[in-house]
Parts: C-alpha cells; structure tokens; sequence
C-alpha cells in the first residue's frame, strides 16, 4: 500500500469562520510537497486535520487508505510536527525522544541514531525550559521521524533555525523523499520552498487555489524579463512598446517584459541602435508567488491552476 497524503473536498469550520473550503489535492510519496499561503489561509488547519489533531466538518484527509487514527501502527505510519513542538519545560531534550521511544516501543540504539540524525546530541541534557526556538525545532522534528514513519508532516520547520540548521534540514527532508516516504511542509519561506519543494499546494482564504509541481507554477507565472542597456534609452523604449513590450527605466538601464531576450534583440537591431548588455532576469519563487497572490485577489483561480472566469 502507498502511503500517500490526500485531501478529498475538505471543509472545516470554526462557529461562523470557514478555516478551509472544498480544499483537494494529493501529496505523493517520494516528493516534497508544500503548502503555501498567506496568514489565515488553511494551511495549519489542513495539517492538524491529516494528523489526527482535529475533525473536518466534512471532507476526509486520508494518509494511505484510510484515516490515521484507522492504521494499526499510526506512529510508524505519519510523523508530525504540528504548531511548533510540545516540549515540557522540566525534562531534558533527550528524555523527551526516550520517552516517546518508550510509548512507542523503540529502542535505545533508535533513539541515540535520531538524535545524531537530527543534531539533539549537544543539547540532549539541557531541560526544555532553556532550549532556543531552533534547539526546540530540532527537538520537535526528532520526534517526528522518531519511528521511522513512511508519511512526514512539519508545520513551519525552518521557524527558529540558523543557516547550518536550515541545510541540515534540507539534507533530511530530501533523503526522506528519496527513500520513498512522503513528505508535506507549510511554509512562509519562499527560499526554504525553492531549495526544498517538488510540488506546490497554494491556499487562499481556506480554498485551495493552485496545485502542481514547483516547476509548472514557475513556468506558468514567470514573465519574461530582459534588461538592456544602450546609448538610446528613448528611443529603443519607443520601438520596443510598439512591439507589445512593457517597458521602464532602472537607473541608466531598461527593465523589458512581456518578449523574450531574443526578441529584444531583434528589435534593436532592426532600428540599428546598439546594445552594450543585453540579459534575462529570472524571478525568485517569492516574486512569482506574491504575484500569483496578488493577481488572485480579483480573479479566483480553479484547483487545476486556471483562472477562473468572475461572474459578473
């Protein structure tokens, strides 16, 4: 059986709030999927729902076939780290992974590789009180892969950790992947999301409004953007805006978009004005995303990626 995460027509409402909306998609095994979102959107909701945490209001989320209250061995099954981990403030960092080792029926060598695996080693002796946020996060995610779960879920991972702690993460979550397990992530960090993401998962106000791979939403939503510089600014910005260009001006230079490079080019040449630099920008994941957010506010997008028509 596949243990991927699917999320089938959810809905879940809080008194007169809906905190998701018919929300659908599927996270696949050996893939790194992220849910993306502003504040507010679903994204927490929709996590504490696959783990068992919270009920829909309707709708199912199914990890494998079936509910993970439903599986015989649910902790081997999905991994969690669901708003931060629950860390008591009196034991130490290690009692807390051989504790849950002990509930669960691990053994000792388990814990001690986890806690190599997940850098909890340094720290393993200091009480929960004085650890920092990242020391809490490392902790917090530990005890997620604890039992060795083929399904993974992490509610804001990056919270809290330093540049080293973040390529440790990118390292784990990606041998996870590899391995065939699969693995969900909410995210504020585009750059975490960029280094990390296979598939995207975008919500807005409860409703799931993109899903695909990372690459299709770069592809689908980057606008060609060249910048140019030469001897004529005006006059090349007049020739190209009569090409079906958007131009503007960034210090001496001229920010094109909507034609490719090439095309910039062609233009120049054909009005014998030259060109001293002539290259493509390629927009970071956070740009395309604010776009998309932004661009999504008057027009609704469809579950499939396309934008749907508002009715007048």
């Amino acid at each position: 059986m596949t243990h991927a995460i699917s999320v089938r027509d959810l809905t879940k409402r809080h008194r007169h709030v809906v905190a998701v909306d018919s929300a659908t998609f599927t996270a696949e095994p050996s893939r790194v999927t992220a849910v993306l979102g502003p504040n507010g959107s679903g994204k927490t909701s929709i996590l504490r729902i696959v783990a068992g945490l919270d009920r829909p209001t309707t709708g199912v989320a199914h990890v494998g076939d079936r509910l993970i209250a439903r599986h015989d061995d649910p902790a081997g099954v999905l991994g969690a780290l669901v708003e931060g981990p629950a860390v008591h403030p009196s034991w130490r960092a290690g009692e807390h992974l051989s504790i849950l080792a002990a509930s669960l029926g691990l053994s000792g060598q388990r814990v001690r590789h986890v806690a190599r695996e997940c850098g909890v080693e340094p720290f393993g002796f200091q009480r929960g009180r004085s650890l920092s946020l990242g020391m809490r996060q490392r902790l917090g995610i530990a005890m997620a892969v604890l039992a060795d779960p083929v399904a993974l879920i992490l509610d804001e991972p990056a919270i809290g950790l330093d540049p080293e702690a973040m390529r440790w993460l990118r390292r784990l979550v990606k041998e996870k992947a590899a391995s065939g397990r699969t693995v969900l992530f909410s995210s504020h960090l585009m750059a975490e999301v960029e280094g990390l993401a296979d598939d995207v998962v975008i919500l807005q106000a409860g409703r799931e409004v993109w899903s695909s791979t990372l690459e299709q939403f770069m592809r689908a939503h980057t606008v060609a953007t060249s910048v140019v510089a030469t001897l004529e600014p005006d006059r090349l910005s007049d020739a190209l805006a009569r090409a079906g260009a958007q131009v503007r001006r960034q210090s001496s230079d001229l920010v094109v978009t909507g034609i490719e490079r090439e095309a910039v080019g062609r233009v120049a040449f054909s009005i014998g004005t030259p060109v001293t630099e002539l290259r493509s920008v390629t927009p970071s994941l956070e740009d395309v995303y604010l776009d998309f957010v932004a661009s999504i506010g008057a027009h609704p997008a469809s579950p499939r990626g396309e934008l749907m028509e508002v009715a007048a």
